[in-house]
């Protein structure tokens, strides 16, 4: 570590140019680093992506041979910088791996999710309507199920799901009561 002390204040030797590692500045002090998982410390030297700008102890970085965030391609090849340059990529042939993979976002994993199970039970309820009592009543357990979920999460409960499963129970509830009614009066018949 190449740390000068001066006075009660450490003064940070300048960046060293082969590795782009610089000692950690409060800005970066407490982050994780994402290969190690350990927090960054004062006066650690450290290497600041130049694409993503996130952080990594200098060690981290040679062992990896550059950033470890996913989905970014830095590497120790080309020197960090002070601005990130743009990565000439290579012309891919088709493929099932042509386009490159991207993380999924879990709460729009979760809200498509909510949405098709409350369009299923609100067409079971219509369909229980008409065919079965039995659809009547999956779409109805199936509604109080994605409403109650959709309740669960704050984030969600705007969205179209909510309204789907409401409607699902209200139109399940009905198809309920003319099932009964039928029921009952086909028993008083007989």
């Amino acid at each position: 570590m190449d740390i000068a002390f001066g006075g009660d204040e450490p003064t940070a030797a300048p960046t060293t140019a082969r590795t782009g590692a610089q000692p950690a500045s409060a800005e970066y002090v407490g982050k994780t680093c994402p290969y190690c998982r350990f927090p960054i410390k004062p006066g650690e030297e450290i290497v600041v992506c130049p694409a993503c700008k996130v952080p990594h102890h200098a060690e981290c970085w040679q062992e990896n041979n550059g950033c470890t965030t996913y989905g970014c391609t830095a590497t120790t090849t080309a020197p960090p910088s002070a601005s990130p340059q743009p990565i000439a990529r290579q012309p891919q042939q088709p493929g099932p791996f042509a386009r490159p993979i991207q993380a999924p976002n879990y709460l729009e994993g979760q809200v498509e999710e909510l949405n098709n199970r409350a369009n299923t039970a609100m067409w079971l309820s219509i369909l229980g309507m008409f065919c079965c009592p039995i659809l009547t009543i999956i779409g109805f357990i199936m509604g109080i199920v994605v409403l109650g979920e959709v309740n669960r999460s704050r984030s969600m409960t705007h969205q179209p799901a909510r309204g789907r499963a409401i409607a699902a129970i209200v139109i399940a509830s009905f198809g309920m009561l003319i099932s009964l009614a039928m029921f009952i009066s086909g028993a008083a018949q007989s």
